[in-house]
């Protein structure tokens, strides 16, 4: 296990936690929701009211005329979250970080922890925004470019990736916030120090 509290030759224990402030997670919260609608709102402009009846009908109940559609529906919905994931993973194997893939009993989904050395803030913001860059355009285009039954396909995963999304643009916040040249570094449990260097404290 790594010591946090071992800090780097150079840099000083930052030791105030980085608190999201109120108004941030409300406009992160409103940011998402704005987005979520205005790709529903393109979806019905495109493709019309059917497909949002179908993923509403499907993620209810499976009707027999049209089972196999539901069921990709539904794999769709739960196949998003362990993607997401996988893609904050591949973003820490890029950048040479150890990787640890659990399940948060908590919220019932997985999770991604990278670890192993000291992290700047662009990798860490790497890591936590790839999904939400990557996924969202490519769902979205999926959505405005695919056929309608394709369409219903895809709808939930977009909007649950976006929804999603809320902790990812939160890290993002805190790298920002984080002065120049400071770094951060988790264990496998998810405990996280931040580190300064030392001119600049």
């Amino acid at each position: 296990m790594v010591d946090l509290l071992d800090v780097p030759d150079g840099y000083d224990y930052h030791a105030p936690a980085i608190e999201v402030p109120a108004r941030v997670v409300w406009l992160n919260r409103l940011f998402r929701l704005v987005l979520a609608l205005v790709v529903l709102t393109v979806a019905w402009l495109i493709h019309g009211r059917p497909p949002l009846t179908v993923v509403a009908l499907g993620i209810a109940t499976i009707h027999e005329h049209n089972q196999a559609l539901y069921i990709l529906i539904v794999i769709s919905s739960l196949g998003i979250f362990p993607i997401h994931e996988l893609v904050h993973a591949v973003a820490g194997y890029l950048r040479k970080l150890k990787v640890r893939i659990g399940w948060d009993w908590t919220y019932l989904a997985p999770f991604v922890t990278t670890y192993g050395r000291p992290q700047t803030r662009s990798e860490t913001a790497l890591v936590a925004g790839l999904p939400f860059a990557t996924l969202t355009p490519l769902l979205v285009l999926i959505v405005v470019f695919a056929s309608t039954p394709w369409a219903a396909v895809f709808i939930p995963p977009a909007l649950i990736n976006i929804l999603g999304s809320g902790p990812d643009l939160n890290t993002l916040w805190q790298m920002h916030s984080l002065p120049d040249g400071a770094l951060l570094q988790n264990d496998r449990d998810e405990n996280t120090a931040y580190y300064v260097p030392s001119h600049s404290r």
